[in-house]
C-alpha cells in the first residue's frame, strides 16, 4: 500500500503506560479542481510574466504547461498528463489530461497572439480541439473538457472584436469568425453544431449563416485530417459522426480591467436539452 496514506503519531499505550509510535491510515483528501482558481493562476501567472519577464511576447500555448500543472498537482493532489495521445485518435495528443474522483479530465489551451490567431488556420485549430475535446466524452457522467483561451488584452482585442487595429491583414480574417466563442448575448451557455454534409456557398447568406457554414466546413476538413488517425480497423463512418452538437459553458470571464484576458469553457455533448443550469459565470 502507497506510504502516503499512513502517518505517524506518538500515543499513550494503556497497556504499556508508556509512549508509543502508532501507524494511523489517512483518508484520501478529494479536492475538486476550481476552474476559477485555475482560471486565476493562468491570469496571475501571464500577469508577472508580463511585467517581469523579458521573454513574453515569446510566449505560446507550450508554456501554459508549468502554472497548470503545478496548479493541478496541488489541488488535484494528481499528476497532470502532458501531450498524453487522445482516447481515439493515435499520435493526435491532447494538451492536459488527469483523473480525479473517478473522473477523466481533458484541457485544451489556446494563446491568443495577433499575427498568428487571426489567421484562417488558426481557426480551423479552434475547431479542431473542440471538436478533439467532442470525441474524448465516452461517458457523459466521467469524462469532463474544458477549453482555455488566455492572452494579452490588446492581442485578444485585436483577434477576437472589431478594434481599431484589426484591419484584416492579408491571409487573416474578420474577427466575427471568432463570435462562436466569445458572443453569448450575455448568457452563460450556447449550444454550437458542425454539420459535415452542409457547406454550401454563402452568397446571399446572413452573417450567421455565413459563420455556421464556416464551422461545417472546418469540421468536414477536422474529418478528413483525422481520419488516418482512427484506430486500425474501424471505418471512418464507424468513428466520425456526420452531425455534431456542442454545448459551451463560460465559467470563468476576466474583468474589464484585468491586462491578460483568460476565457475558461466546459465542453459538453448536446444536445441543448443536457444543458446544466447550475453552471454559472464567475
Amino acid at each position: 500500500m502507497d506510504k502516503k496514506q499512513f502517518k505517524y503519531i506518538l500515543k499513550i499505550s494503556p497497556k504499556q503506560k508508556k509512549l508509543v509510535l502508532v501507524r494511523i491510515k489517512v483518508k484520501e483528501d478529494k479536492v475538486d479542481v476550481r476552474i476559477e482558481d485555475l482560471a486565476q493562476a493562468v491570469n496571475l501567472w501571464l500577469n508577472y510574466q508580463s511585467k517581469v519577464c523579458s521573454s513574453f511576447n515569446l510566449l505560446h500555448e507550450a508554456s501554459f504547461r508549468y502554472p497548470i500543472a503545478e496548479y493541478l498537482e496541488r489541488r488535484a493532489r494528481s499528476i497532470a498528463k502532458l501531450e498524453e495521445d487522445h482516447p481515439i485518435f493515435e499520435n493526435r495528443p491532447t494538451d492536459f489530461q488527469w483523473k480525479q474522483n473517478g473522473n477523466r479530465y481533458f484541457l485544451e489551451c489556446k494563446y491568443v497572439k495577433f499575427g498568428y490567431t487571426n489567421k484562417k488556420q488558426e481557426f480551423q485549430r479552434y475547431v479542431d480541439d473542440l471538436c478533439r475535446l467532442y470525441y474524448c466524452i465516452k461517458n457523459e457522467e466521467t469524462d469532463i473538457c474544458y477549453l482555455l483561451v488566455c492572452g494579452d488584452k490588446k492581442n485578444v482585442d485585436d483577434c477576437f472584436f472589431e478594434s481599431k487595429t484589426n484591419n484584416e491583414p492579408k491571409g487573416g480574417i474578420n474577427a466575427k469568425r471568432y463570435n462562436f466563442l466569445l458572443n453569448f448575448n450575455d448568457k452563460a451557455v450556447k449550444e454550437l453544431t458542425f454539420d459535415s454534409k452542409q457547406t454550401k456557398e454563402t452568397e446571399g447568406m446572413d452573417e450567421d449563416q455565413k459563420m455556421q457554414v464556416a464551422l461545417n466546413k472546418a469540421y468536414d476538413h477536422f474529418i478528413e485530417d483525422y481520419k488516418e488517425n482512427i484506430p486500425k480497423g474501424k471505418k471512418k463512418e464507424d468513428v466520425f459522426e456526420n452531425s455534431i452538437s456542442l454545448i459551451l459553458t463560460r465559467l470563468h470571464e476576466v474583468k474589464a480591467d484585468d491586462e491578460q484576458y483568460v476565457y475558461f469553457w466546459k465542453i459538453q455533448k448536446g444536445p441543448a436539452t443536457k444543458i446544466d443550469t447550475n453552471l454559472q459565470i464567475v
